[in-house]
């Protein structure tokens, strides 16, 4: 029954941040909005890592045993976890056959938005040397996995302790 809830929610949840990314780029016809994409991108993933509280709560009224803060917080990791591997494996995707040059334009917008805020072009070229090491290591299909579930994991760590602390319930 865990087991059961555990995929499912996770595979709902990943499967949302999927379709939002494949939509957003057929929306935009390949040409990704950098401007408020991070906000988006990230409001996205709040959105579909809440099936760790949907999740979470199915296993208390499921279970015939407690839910322990443990197991709680154990089963909305392993939800994040799924979503993750989705939601990364899906950017690869996108990032590998729709947009190879996705790292470059990113940099080019950042470096852009540096220069107009009046950044001192000192600054500006120590920002470039750092974005060269990252376009680097995102060359390679592991360190770009990596970085790329670096991105949510953290929040759903986050939303698996909130909902672990949520619907625990206390040992007597």
């Amino acid at each position: 029954m865990m087991q059961q809830t555990v995929w499912r929610n996770g595979l709902l949840s990943g499967g949302l941040n999927v379709v939002y990314m494949w939509f957003l780029w057929f929306k935009n016809q390949g040409t990704p909005n950098f401007e408020n994409g991070m906000l988006f991108g990230y409001l996205a993933m709040a959105v579909s890592l809440s099936f760790i509280f949907i999740g979470v709560w199915q296993l208390k009224k499921k279970l015939d045993t407690p839910l322990y803060f443990g197991r709680a917080f154990l089963a909305g990791l392993f939800i994040a976890l799924i979503s993750s591997v989705l939601y990364a494996t899906s950017w690869l995707l996108v990032n590998h056959y729709l947009y190879p040059t996705y790292m470059q334009d990113y940099m080019a917008f950042e470096l852009k938005q540096f220069k107009e805020a009046g950044v001192a072009q000192a600054d500006i070229d120590a920002m470039a040397k750092e974005m060269m090491g990252y376009a680097k290591l995102y060359e390679n299909p592991f360190w770009a996995f990596a970085i790329t579930i670096s991105e949510i994991l953290p929040v759903g760590f986050i939303f698996s302790l909130a909902a672990a602390l949520i619907f625990k319930e206390s040992k007597r």
